[in-house]
């Protein structure tokens, strides 16, 4: 399922808008792996960019100074996983209920407790995916990147 679906969602406030900021694990592979393999290694607050994930966990220097950015390089080669766990109250399980993304750069892949939820390719604006019927009470979510020049 493409979920580049025609929504607009209004900000949410108070108990009807649970956000997803903050800490999410994260890691990277050379080939799509199932999300119950993968290997969580890393975390990072979100929203960020992967360059600034990889140097808040010590895996590359800092992305701005002198040539560092040059050290990037492999990270366009690479398919990129994010999890987040997350409790939803009952009251809330039983509403409609959507899942809004602000940019998930670019080739993107979601799944909600183990079930593939689609696809989306873009960098600003979505996706956005109903999830009303899909919540539980605690939840996983995994998102799957990967870049533009990446080969798939």
């Amino acid at each position: 399922m493409n979920l580049s679906q025609p929504y607009y969602i209004d900000p949410r406030e108070g108990s009807a808008h649970l956000s997803l900021n903050g800490k999410w694990d994260f890691t990277y592979a050379d080939q799509e792996t199932a999300p119950g393999l993968i290997s969580w290694n890393m975390t990072t607050s979100i929203p960020n960019s992967v360059y600034w994930s990889l140097y808040e966990a010590g895996v590359t220097p800092h992305p701005h100074e002198k040539n560092n950015s040059k050290q990037y390089a492999w990270v366009d080669q690479k398919i990129w996983y994010y999890r987040k766990t997350f409790t939803v109250d009952e009251s809330l399980r039983a509403a409609h209920a959507f899942l809004c993304f602000e940019g998930a750069a670019y080739y993107t892949r979601v799944f909600l407790n183990g079930e593939e939820l689609g696809t989306h390719e873009g960098m600003f604006g979505g996706p956005f995916i109903d999830v009303t019927g899909k919540l539980q009470k605690e939840n996983e979510l995994v998102v799957r990147l990967f870049a533009i020049p990446f080969h798939h």
